[in-house]
């Protein structure tokens, strides 16, 4: 039944043009991006043939394996396949993570499962890529003292998350520390978060105002999709009302534009 989800997902088996905004680095230079939470893996990027895609798949494991987009006309690196099959693994074994790849290197983040290493993911990636493959793991073990968890998510929701002009999605830069934020909120059960967007002060005022609605939405969404209970959020825009920085200047208005989450209540 997994495959029913991967065929159906993003017309796998099409070849699409790809879009000047895709994540994915160099592109169209060969490169692939793949995300796990705590139930599914989703893959998007070059992959070497249709049974490939089924050997990542079958790597996948108890996750449940979506494509979004794939593409298969582009000459891949030797490692490629048997590499990308391995990240799939790996990140099938964290609780949740991220992992991108180009030809030239590779970078995996998230948060470890009971049994895994951060010093034996690496090893296991550096063994299956040519020496001169830059490789940067960065997996950390979340803290199971209420205090501890609730110090870190002091610590990760500091910095607010800032967005292109006129984007209401969650950026994809921003998924590790989200993923982070929603592990930590897993050990602190009674913490609850409120979520706000904001914008600068260009243009409609209502259009700002509907703006940062949908980018507090769609931050909250991403969390409630890593199993963060409605209940625990608190979403709301505010517009251009509350600005850190002025917005007669382009870095003031890209600080401006930004999501900003923080602790609402605890126990």
């Amino acid at each position: 039944m997994k495959w029913l989800a991967v065929l159906a997902a993003g017309g796998l088996l099409s070849l699409p043009t790809a879009a000047a905004d895709m994540p994915v680095r160099d592109w169209p230079s060969p490169g692939l991006e793949v995300a796990a939470s705590r139930e599914s893996i989703s893959l998007r990027g070059h992959i070497a043939s249709t049974s490939h895609l089924f050997e990542l798949n079958e790597s996948s494991g108890r996750k449940q394996l979506t494509a979004e987009q794939t593409y298969k006309h582009v000459l891949l690196p030797d490692h490629w396949r048997a590499t990308s099959t391995l990240l799939v693994t790996l990140l099938d074994e964290l609780h949740s993570g991220d992992a991108a790849m180009t030809r030239d290197d590779i970078v995996l983040r998230g948060t470890l499962a009971d049994t895994a290493t951060s010093e034996a993911i690496e090893t296991r990636l550096r063994n299956s890529v040519p020496p001169t493959t830059t490789v940067t793991v960065d997996v950390w073990r979340a803290p199971s003292a209420d205090g501890a968890c609730e110090a870190l998510l002091v610590a990760l929701l500091e910095q607010s998350f800032r967005l292109r002009a006129g984007s209401v999605s969650v950026s994809g830069e921003h998924f590790p520390r989200l993923n982070r934020i929603a592990d930590a909120l897993d050990r602190c059960p009674g913490v609850r978060l409120r979520i706000s967007g904001h914008t600068d002060n260009t243009g409609d005022a209502s259009d700002n105002q509907r703006i940062s609605a949908e980018r507090a939405r769609a931050y909250a969404d991403y969390l409630t999709g890593l199993g963060v209970a409605d209940k625990r959020l608190i979403w709301e825009g505010r517009g251009s009302a509350e600005p850190v920085a002025n917005n007669r200047s382009a870095a003031g208005r890209n600080r401006n534009r930004r999501v900003a989450i923080e602790i609402y209540s605890t126990p």
